[in-house]
């Protein structure tokens, strides 16, 4: 009946206070008892971009394949309308030219207007992990 309601309801809204106050969020609180969460992984740029820009932002690592034809930034093959905008190496921010020096775990942040060509040039490199920043 009426009381039988209202109490669940009065105990469902307790668990739900209790689980935001101990954990501060509901789903990942419950995710975290019960083993289900994983970790995500976050972006070293934080990026917001304007919903009428059409190009496409994605964050890579650098891995060998990419070094294979030389380990400055002017010998990776990028598609046309494609600029690397920024390098996080070891929690380290700075815009890169063509001669900057890559390593082997750089993070690039990269923005193109051929997003498709793109994605087709991370797979030759052998980059499956492609964070993408916007569309």
């Amino acid at each position: 009946g009426v009381v039988d309601s209202n109490l669940l309801f009065n105990v469902v809204f307790l668990v739900t206070i209790i689980s935001l106050l101990v954990q501060g969020t509901t789903v990942s609180g419950m995710a975290n008892l019960l083993g289900l969460s994983y970790e995500e992984r976050e972006s070293a740029f934080d990026v917001n971009m304007h919903d009428d820009i059409k190009s496409v932002l994605t964050e890579v690592e650098v891995n060998d394949a990419m070094l294979r034809g030389g380990t400055t930034l002017r010998d990776i093959v990028l598609p046309d309308n494609t600029l690397v905008m920024m390098v996080c190496r070891d929690g380290d921010y700075f815009v890169p030219q063509g001669k900057t020096q890559l390593v082997q775990g750089d993070k690039l942040l990269v923005i193109s207007d051929r997003g498709e060509e793109l994605e087709h040039t991370y797979k030759d490199m052998g980059i499956d992990d492609v964070m993408k920043l916007s569309r």
